[in-house]
């Protein structure tokens, strides 16, 4: 026999044996019959009928009821009725083990039939009585209500040879004509169900208190309306009170003329400069403070590029120049930390005596720095008495209001837990989009809007919420409500500015001498001089700096280490000879293949620690049944 014919032989052999296996075990409902009658509360009062004959090993019956949000099913009775007597045995809850027992369990319901050791079913019928009520089986709309339910379950494997509806309407309703008494569909296919749907008119006084109403759409109006109101209030108060100081005007125009620069930035220190004019201190800070120790020949520097990955930074080498004893301050503690092995370092030495410990070069130079730009300012920032009172306020109402909503109404916790994250969520990015408005001297629209943009975006999740009919409940959309009135009093309060006067001269005046460089290294020749190189990387163009070098430096000679002479005359060559080279030249770096910027850059961020890482609608009824 060959493979092939033995092969369909295996095939047609287990498909004989699994057709019988598969047959012999069945389920049909003869009949199932629904009796419902909708009460003056607007509750769905249901008793079904199963009649369900069993073919096969079958543990007993499975009932699974599909809810919306919000609704509520109470079981009240299971029975178990005997076709040919009529008489009728109440199942009672417990142990699935034994016989007529039930277990009710997530709004499944699972019957015992037949014990493990007991013959399997031979088209057994046994006919099986549930009754339950559901609540808030109606839907609630302009015009009135809506039944829209399904009496059956078409979440299941078998079929329905006849089904039949008994409906039912208390006085206190009226619907459509013939929408009460009985339907007689016939059978029900599996997955078919039967789904009534029909307009509803109430008749009794007041509310049915069996249905939910969502919260009545005019407080829904007046809450976005208080929300719209107060917070361009807070808006329009903040812009008033930073154009008063002038942080709205535009940059002042600033000359590259180098006389101007010498006058008006060169007599501060070029890491000063760097925490003056964004207010912070970080790794700009740290290589600005290298740069100018080359620049006054207590440094030597140059970098190594790695010829394996060209685009990278390369290692940035340095040589102690003067006697420890003669540094003093912070000078003295950054040598110290850097210089971890006699007077020569670069970056694999300081990455290498660190990987197990972390060192971060700003904690040295960060406190004497702030001190220095308090003392070149001739103020400390502003203090504003931040307004925590009304936003501590709000937040205790708004939580206390949103534990009530979702104690309430149970099934308003999504709506409670969603959207309360999601105001969390967004308050914290705005105070940190703040916290940047208010060290800003400049492009204060675009970080304002930036802020603006995420409340917006909060508040318009809080008026899809309230508008789109969800019965979540009137508690916690005011709750949601104060939650984001008092984001949007502590966001702004937060981005106010903190300087005043000459201070806030002075920073406006640097960032436009920053903007004027940023504006020149798009240029292949720019108006730039390599004695202002440390100034531009402590402003924060280090990363410019490496565009340009890469884009129009050439290679420059001398990648060892070399002396700073010369550099305050700007002697540094590049390919137009504006007296610029991009961080190469009197720096010791090498040009396009890798900058002396990226390379300090590199050095100044510091090592990591070991422990740190980087990095609604819908029918409602249905559900399932069967067999188990």
């Amino acid at each position: 026999m060959s493979r092939r014919l033995l092969r369909t032989a295996v095939l047609l052999a287990t498909c004989t044996l699994a057709v019988p296996a598969l047959a012999g075990r069945t389920l049909a409902w003869r009949e199932l019959a629904v009796t419902a009658r909708l009460d003056a509360d607007g509750r769905l009062h249901v008793r079904e009928r199963h009649a369900m004959v069993f073919s096969g090993d079958w543990n007993g019956g499975e009932r699974v009821f599909a809810l919306r949000l919000g609704q509520k099913l109470r079981l009240e009775k299971v029975s178990r009725i005997d076709p040919a007597t009529g008489e009728s045995r109440t199942l009672e809850k417990g142990d699935l083990d034994e016989m007529d027992r039930y277990g009710w369990r997530d709004d499944s319901l699972r019957w015992r039939s037949r014990l493990p050791d007991d013959p399997p079913f031979e088209d057994t019928e046994i006919d099986y009585e549930l009754e339950y009520v559901m609540s808030n089986v109606l839907l609630v709309g302009d015009d009135g209500y809506l039944l829209d339910h399904d009496f059956a379950f078409p979440d299941r494997e078998w079929p329905v040879e006849r089904f039949v509806l008994d409906l039912e309407l208390d006085p206190a309703w009226e619907g459509e004509q013939g929408v009460a008494g009985r339907w007689e569909p016939g059978s029900l296919r599996p997955g078919q169900g039967f789904v009534v749907t029909t307009p509803l008119k109430y008749l009794g006084a007041g509310q049915p208190a069996g249905v939910l109403h969502p919260t009545s759409r005019w407080l829904s109006l007046v809450l976005l309306a208080a929300l719209i109101v107060i917070a361009v209030a807070l808006v329009a108060r903040f812009v008033v009170n930073e154009e008063r100081p002038g942080r709205w005007a535009p940059l002042p125009r600033v000359t590259l003329d180098p006389a101007w620069i010498e006058a008006n930035l060169l007599g501060v220190a070029p890491e000063v400069v760097g925490a003056l004019w964004d207010r912070s201190v970080g790794a700009p800070e740290v290589a600005a403070t290298l740069a100018r120790m080359v620049a006054e020949g207590k440094l030597v520097s140059s970098v190594r590029p790695d010829p394996k990955r060209p685009r990278k930074p390369g290692t940035l080498e340095l040589r102690l120049l003067v006697d420890r004893g003669a540094l003093s301050g912070y000078e003295a503690e950054l040598v110290g930390k850097l210089f971890v092995d006699g007077d020569t370092t670069d970056t694999e030495k300081v990455r290498a005596h660190y990987k197990d410990t972390g060192f971060d070069p700003t904690t040295v130079v960060s406190e004497p720095l702030s001190r220095e730009v308090d003392r070149v300012l001739g103020s400390r920032p502003v203090r504003w008495q931040r307004e925590w009172k009304l936003p501590f306020a709000l937040t205790t109402i708004a939580v206390l209001l949103l534990l009530a909503g979702g104690i309430l109404r149970s099934y308003a916790w999504p709506a409670v837990l969603l959207g309360g994250l999601g105001v969390v969520l967004a308050w914290g990015w705005a105070l940190a989009i703040a916290t940047a408005v208010a060290r800003s001297v400049s492009s204060l629209a675009w970080k304002l809007g930036g802020m603006l943009l995420v409340l917006l975006a909060a508040s318009s999740g809080h008026a899809w919420l309230a508008l789109s009919g969800l019965p979540v409940g009137a508690p916690v959309l005011v709750g949601l409500g104060a939650m984001l009135t008092a984001a949007w009093a502590s966001a702004l309060s937060s981005a106010r500015g903190r300087d005043r006067g000459a201070a806030l001269h002075w920073r406006r005046r640097l960032a436009a001498i920053r903007e004027a460089f940023r504006r020149e290294l798009v240029r292949p020749n720019p108006a730039l001089r390599d004695a202002w190189f440390p100034w531009i990387v402590a402003l924060g163009l280090g990363p410019r700096v490496e565009r340009w070098a890469r884009a129009f430096a050439v290679a420059l000679p001398g990648s060892g280490l070399e002396s700073a002479a010369g550099i305050a005359g700007g002697s540094g060559t590049s390919g137009g000879g504006s007296g610029w080279s991009g961080g190469g030249g009197s720096f010791g770096g090498a040009g396009a293949s890798s900058s002396w910027a990226a390379a300090a850059g590199a050095m100044s961020s510091g090592v990591a620690s070991p422990s740190s890482s980087g990095g609604g609608g819908g029918s409602s009824g249905g559900g399932g049944g069967g067999g188990w």
